[in-house]
């Protein structure tokens, strides 16, 4: 098939009116119209709130993304991985930022060689040893690097250091190089991110940021004041703002918003900022059982980690998706989804869940809608449950307004390092 301009097997769709109900599936979907409400109601709140944004590419791994989030005021980039960095930085964007440690010879040789092409890079370090070898690493490019101490101060134990002192030793050992530059501190709390109600993260993340501030102390008493406290995200922007502490935040997911943020108070002020964006469409390929239909998008399309994706588009009211293997999902129709998640919720409290196939014989058999609520070919649309992860498992983003596909964008930074 004609791949045009190497953009996948959709590339002959583009610009032809209602061609986003001819696209070849599983693809995912991104709405220009609420992404860009999405870029531009995260910039106003970030000046209104005087914090900076230097939004997480990890989430969308797209230099188109990235570049229109800088146009729209950000001040750099956040990365996970070197690889992210690596793209990022060939592409010209400026201030990126990695949020994780850089750990192994051979990364911090790739570290080198994105130091040698500039573009305003930064690190994160929480142990002396690892930093100790990226100083030399630093000193080998001939260039110099700004550092930020990474902190963990509720308990995530993922990485960060979780005591003043430790902030401390590390900053004033950055501080004493000749090649690396303290920049700040950086400090994320994951466990925050998707309570639901806005202000129920403040009675768990007082106390985190009232560790925040005393580090803050410790560091100005040392003579070491941080130039930059970054961190954040989309779940707890307003109360990042609000405390003060913060000179920058790093929301990612506000871009494209997923099954798990739509649950979400964001704001004190306005529930519901963001617009969902990001879609995964499929087409029905089986329709031949009563009370479902069969999609061509399974486990292979959505991150799994979070609730199951949810029926946006094409599916009548009340019907529901699950998933039926690692190719196939399942449109269930109102009687059976109901079946299904009444048995659902009481396995749940007694031996688990239980595999879908288990539910088969139990509860299918005398279903008695109607197989065919969805013409084979029929597409449905369907809200990504976890954007971050179930982005990284497409190739591209098949960008539509309205009924039509008006551009595909690669997914350029997947991949290991």
């Amino acid at each position: 098939m004609n791949c045009t301009r190497g953009l996948g097997p959709n590339a002959v769709l583009l610009n032809q009116r209602h061609s986003r109900g001819d696209l070849i599936t599983p693809a995912l979907l991104l709405d220009l119209d609420a992404f860009e409400h999405n870029i531009g109601t995260m910039a106003r709140l970030c000046r209104e709130r005087n914090i900076a944004l230097r939004p997480h590419a990890k989430t969308h791994k797209s230099v188109r993304v990235a570049k229109s989030q800088i146009a729209a005021g950000a001040v750099g980039l956040c990365v996970a991985t070197l690889r992210e960095a690596d793209v990022m930085v060939a592409a010209g964007i400026p201030g990126v930022h990695v949020t994780t440690p850089i750990v192994g010879p051979l990364r911090l040789e790739v570290l080198a060689s994105l130091l040698a092409r500039g573009g305003g890079l930064s690190v994160v370090v929480d142990d002396m040893d690892n930093l100790k070898q990226l100083e030399a690493c630093v000193k080998r490019s001939g260039k110099t690097l700004p550092v930020i101490v990474d902190l963990d101060l509720g308990g995530m134990r993922r990485t960060g250091v979780a005591k003043a002192q430790d902030a401390v030793e590390l900053a004033g050992a950055i501080a004493q190089s000749d090649v690396l530059e303290y920049a700040g501190i950086q400090y994320y709390s994951g466990i925050v991110q998707h309570i639901a109600s806005v202000t129920d993260p403040a009675r768990i993340y007082d106390l985190e940021l009232e560790r925040l501030a005393a580090v803050i102390r410790e560091l100005g008493a040392a003579g070491l004041p941080p130039r930059i406290v970054t961190g954040g995200g989309t779940g707890t922007l307003d109360l990042d703002a609000r405390c003060g502490l913060f000179s920058e935040n790093q929301a990612g997911s506000y871009v494209f918003m997923d099954v798990e943020y739509m649950q979400v108070d964001l704001l004190l002020s306005l529930a519901r900022p963001f617009e969902p964006a990001l879609f995964v469409q499929a087409t029905v390929n089986s329709n031949n059982a009563r009370g479902l239909v069969t999609v061509d998008v399974g486990t292979k399309s959505f991150a799994t980690d979070g609730p199951r994706p949810r029926l946006v588009i094409g599916a009548p009211a009340l019907n529901a998706y699950e998933y039926f293997g690692d190719e196939f999902g399942m449109v269930l129709f109102r009687e059976l989804g109901e079946r299904v998640g009444a048995h659902k919720r009481r396995r749940e409290t007694t031996d688990g869940e239980g595999s879908m196939y288990q539910l088969f014989h139990e509860l299918f058999d005398d279903v008695h809608e109607e197989p065919k609520q969805l013409e084979l070919g029929a597409k449905v649309e369907l809200a990504a449950p976890h954007c971050d992860p179930t982005v990284n498992l497409h190739d591209y983003y098949h960008c539509v307004r309205g009924d039509t596909l008006v551009d595909i964008w690669p997914v350029d930074a997947r991949g290991p390092l």
